[in-house]
């Protein structure tokens, strides 16, 4: 496995401490390569440009607190693997969330840490990397940056957050590969990012203003998958 990043925000040293000594052990035992950050509150891990590929997140803390992280992540749609600490177990429903993998609870055990490592250890194995061939040359596209799809003719040009792609690649194509709880078919000829999906009466808006109207048959179908995505946030 590549080197990973795996942070731990928690206000007080102590546990900070036991939870990183722990996770240190885990990682040599298994032989991974990985960077350990410690963060004193959430104010502090919102100011960090490391992307975490699993963060421990205590809930309370005084500055910020770990629910308040969670929803700023969803928000800005980083995809860190999110594992609750606390002292108190009351807060279930805050903790339900995009990307929220566990809860443990203070004082953390050692087999529970590990058993948390080895559950989310091969999610970071799924790939967000779309490797493709087109007329000769390759593309390696990251889906999560992906606007929305809009087929042109035999290709389709794909609207990504920073740039776009005409390719010769049918809707079919992308529908099969696109996971179903994060795109959705608007009509035949559009794919939206549920990230990007601004509902307009019976239409979705595009970032260029242009009104994209539903498929009739799947309108229902449509904005309850939207509704699904939003619970998840």
């Amino acid at each position: 496995m590549q080197m990973i990043t795996i942070g731990i925000c928690d206000d007080e040293l102590i546990y900070r401490e036991h939870l990183k000594e722990i996770i240190e052990v885990y990682l040599a035992e298994r032989g991974m390569n990985a960077e350990v950050m410690e963060f004193q509150d959430g104010s502090e891990l919102m100011s960090c440009d490391t992307i975490l590929d699993i963060l421990f997140l205590d809930i309370e803390m005084k500055t910020m607190s770990g629910i308040k992280v969670k929803e700023e992540y969803a928000k800005n749609q980083v995809d860190s693997i999110i594992i609750f600490t606390s002292s108190h177990s009351e807060y279930t429903r805050e903790m339900i969330g995009r990307n929220v993998y566990h809860f443990l609870e203070k004082p953390i055990e050692k087999e529970h840490i590990y058993q948390v490592m080895d559950d989310v250890c091969p999610e970071l194995k799924k790939d967000k990397i779309i490797e493709l061939e087109d007329a000769g040359e390759m593309y390696l596209i990251d889906y999560s940056k992906i606007k929305y799809i809009i087929a042109q003719d035999k290709y389709t040009r794909v609207f990504m957050e920073e740039e776009e792609y005409l390719l010769r690649k049918n809707m079919k194509y992308w529908k099969d590969i696109l996971p179903e709880n994060q795109f959705c078919e608007i009509n035949r000829s559009v794919i939206v990012s549920f990230s990007h999906f601004v509902k307009s009466g019976d239409s979705v808006k595009l970032d260029n203003g242009k009104l994209v109207k539903f498929s009739r048959k799947r309108k229902e179908e449509i904005m309850n998958s939207y509704r699904r995505y939003l619970r998840e946030l």
